[in-house]
């Protein structure tokens, strides 16, 4: 029976570390010729599983060039901007995703209509006229943790290395059923069940909506509503 730890008692591993088992576990870890489908599967094993227990929410000050402001590679999406003065202060109104705010039921004011000064599209803050942009802002945004390898590809929690492993494991020989027997599919498919439930029980969904709360305290104190 799968574990899972309490809040904060784990770490991230990087998603490659599930595949590298599965391989194992499959007797193909000396080839790459099915890397990609098994990645593929790591993938829709996390989504299958709770991804928002794979984000949360930072802050960033990002200096704006030619009108335009980048995201980090990181970034789900923004949840707030505010202009920052010279000292890299954040000042006035800011513009923000109403939609994320209702959801999270935050109580807040001072939001700023940027509508017809800026935009907000592929990762990137684009001001209609370059003249009206300031030298840099202050972004809070909902992240996903990624490796350290210049991959891309996303961490896990470490807890959540067995369910990936498992589902890669059963879809594998889904794929490929001449190649292992019943039985041993069947213990994998049970695996990746349980693991699966198991990790959605540790109640990513609260821990989200926590964390939603939270990046106000980092973008604007003064303006909490609770």
């Amino acid at each position: 029976m799968l574990e899972i730890p309490q809040t904060g008692n784990y770490r991230y591993v990087p998603l490659s570390d599930a595949v590298t088992t599965a391989k194992d576990m499959l007797n193909i870890s000396d080839t790459t010729e099915h890397d990609m489908f098994l990645y593929n599967m790591a993938h829709k094993a996390v989504l299958n599983m709770n991804p928002l227990s794979l984000l949360f929410i930072d802050n960033i000050d990002i200096d704006v060039e030619d009108g335009i402001a980048q995201m980090p590679n990181n970034c789900i999406t923004y949840l707030a901007m505010r202009y920052c003065d010279k000292h890299g202060n954040p000042i006035g109104p800011y513009m923000a995703d109403l939609n994320f705010l209702s959801m999270c039921n935050c109580n807040l004011t001072e939001i700023g209509d940027y509508s017809r000064l800026v935009t907000y599209s592929n990762d990137r803050f684009v001001w209609v006229r370059p003249s009206d942009a300031p030298a840099r802002i202050k972004v809070a945004y909902m992240a996903r943790s990624l490796d350290n390898q210049g991959t891309n590809l996303p961490m896990i929690r470490d807890y959540m290395e067995e369910a990936v492993s498992y589902y890669i494991q059963h879809k594998f020989v889904e794929k490929f059923p001449k190649k292992y027997n019943a039985l041993q599919y069947e213990a994998w498919k049970n695996g990746w069940v349980g693991s699966r439930l198991a990790v959605i029980s540790g109640d990513a969904q609260r821990e989200y909506i926590n964390k939603a709360r939270s990046f106000y305290n980092k973008l604007h104190p003064p303006l909490i509503g609770f």
